[in-house]
C-alpha cells in the first residue's frame, strides 16, 4: 500500500465501486520485469495479456485497480475506456516511463536494424 495515497481515487460504474491506485516505484518495477518476462499468470491468461483498453491492456488496467479477473467479466468496452482514462490520470508517472521506455526501445530496435 502507497504510503501516500494522495491520488488514488474511486470510480463507481453501476453498483461496482472501483478504486484506481497509484503504483509504488516498486510496483512499477514489478511491471517493468513483467513485461520483460512475463509471469506464468499472463501467459495463462492471454486475455489480461492481449486485451486492449485505450493505450493499455486489461492487465494493466488490473494492476492499477482493486479489481480482478472475475470481476471484469460484466464490464462493457465504455466502462474499461472510463477505468482507463483514470488509471492514466492516477498514474501519471508510470505512464510517461512507459513512453520513455517505447521510446529507447524504438532507438535501440533502429540501431540494431542499421547496424
Amino acid at each position: 500500500m502507497p504510503l501516500n495515497g494522495a491520488r488514488d481515487k474511486e470510480l463507481t460504474i453501476g453498483q461496482l465501486k472501483v478504486k484506481v491506485r497509484e503504483l509504488t516505484v516498486g510496483e512499477i518495477g514489478e511491471w517493468l520485469n513483467d513485461k520483460l518476462k512475463p509471469s506464468p499468470d499472463l501467459v495463462a491468461d492471454p486475455l489480461c495479456a492481449l486485451l486492449p483498453v485505450g493505450d493499455m491492456l486489461l492487465g494493466d488496467v488490473l494492476r492499477m485497480t482493486d479489481l480482478d479477473r472475475d470481476s471484469v467479466k460484466g464490464l462493457t468496452g465504455s466502462d474499461l475506456e472510463q477505468l482507463s482514462d483514470l488509471c492514466r490520470e492516477v498514474n501519471k508517472s508510470f505512464f510517461a516511463l512507459a513512453a520513455t521506455l517505447t521510446l529507447a526501445g524504438s532507438a535501440a530496435l533502429n540501431q540494431h536494424l542499421e547496424a
